[in-house]
């Protein structure tokens, strides 16, 4: 049997999938499987998934309805055969080292889930790392969801971990529900006894601007508070040992989507009311929190103090065009002056 399973979700990216996939296959940890779910796509994916299956053994091939992403990684799982298990979105790619980077990690900690981190992609040629460099950190699960909801050093993404099968036994991604990755990750690291993060970025995460993410609001986004809440009920189950964390991450979850529908105020009145209600009932907890940006920590005080969201929203635009205007710029400077010496470019934070 396998040592790991990758599980690939696809749908619909013909234009993505052979970069991944020979990512993944290129790999310098050999002992893997790709369990490769192909969820009803309609376009040219389900025949390169059937490619690559004919041309490598180490690909399993699995063709199913239209179920969306988590219903495609539930599947996986069930068919995944490796001892350890790891997820790799189909329009992202990976280091050839990032699993013997991540195995390693975990055999050494003796860990039950290995976290690396991850680059941004972006359209205009963008890649950028993030968070805080040179950080190694063995925690127990209290320390790791901690350092989750506190956002300190890795995020709620699923596919930038290894972990041990076992811990999904009793736990699988939610479907027919968005923001899939949040419902699981808290879940896991409680499950676990050690969880170790080392900072080395080895994930490429592709920032497609059709992506739920990336789009504009919509009533389904509301979802993501859904989540966050969950996670407030998560702490309260127990004995509120997360509340602080639990709440400021729901406040800021909730000031996200202010952000994000709050230029359209006539047409999201009750939603974006709904969502200051969030803020402010928890605002006690989140003010307090050590883990704010200074942004963050204005932008609720400012809401606290009564604010509106259009001029809230307004500034928290010109300030976001700004600063995405000083990064292109910084980065085609970069660049170029690297070309000039004969170097490669190199990444910067985000």
């Amino acid at each position: 049997m396998p040592k790991i399973s990758i599980i690939v979700p696809v749908y619909n990216v013909e234009q993505f999938l052979r970069r991944c996939l020979d990512s993944i296959l290129s790999q310098t940890f050999q002992d893997f499987e790709v369990v490769l779910v192909n969820d009803g796509s309609t376009d040219n994916s389900g025949q390169i998934c059937r490619e690559y299956a004919r041309k490598d053994p180490r690909i399993v091939f699995i063709d199913k309805e239209n179920g969306g992403l988590s219903s495609a990684r539930n599947a996986g799982l069930d068919a995944a055969k490796g001892e350890y298990v790891g997820f790799v979105d189909s329009d992202d790619y990976i280091a050839p080292d990032m699993y013997n980077f991540l195995y390693e990690n975990l055999v050494k900690y003796g860990a039950d889930i290995s976290i690396c981190s991850f680059y941004f992609v972006y359209e205009d040629g963008r890649i950028c790392h993030t968070k805080p460099g040179g950080v190694c950190r063995c925690m127990n699960n209290e320390e790791a969801i901690r350092t989750l909801l506190g956002r300190k050093h890795f995020e709620n993404y699923v596919c930038d971990k290894l972990y041990k099968k076992v811990l999904f036994d009793r736990i699988r991604f939610p479907e027919n529900e968005l923001y899939e990755d949040i419902a699981v990750t808290y879940k896991l690291l409680d499950s676990s006894k050690t969880v170790i993060y080392k900072s080395e970025p080895k994930y490429y995460y592709v920032q497609r601007p059709g992506s739920i993410v990336n789009s504009g609001f919509s009533a389904k986004k509301l979802q993501f508070v859904e989540q966050c809440r969950k996670l407030v009920d998560f702490s309260k189950s127990r004995g509120g040992m997360y509340d602080m964390e639990a709440q400021t991450f729901f406040a800021l979850a909730s000031l996200w989507l202010i952000y994000e529908a709050g230029m359209h105020k006539s047409k999201y009145s009750r939603i974006l009311t709904d969502l200051k209600n969030n803020v402010l009932n928890n605002y006690k907890a989140a003010i307090q929190s050590h883990d704010l940006k200074k942004t963050e920590r204005l932008a609720l005080y400012l809401l606290k103090s009564g604010m509106s969201i259009n001029v809230l929203c307004g500034l928290h635009w010109i300030s976001k065009k700004l600063l995405t205007g000083l990064k292109v710029f910084c980065y085609k400077i970069e660049n170029l002056s690297k070309v000039n010496y004969g170097s490669k470019p190199s990444a910067f934070s985000r």
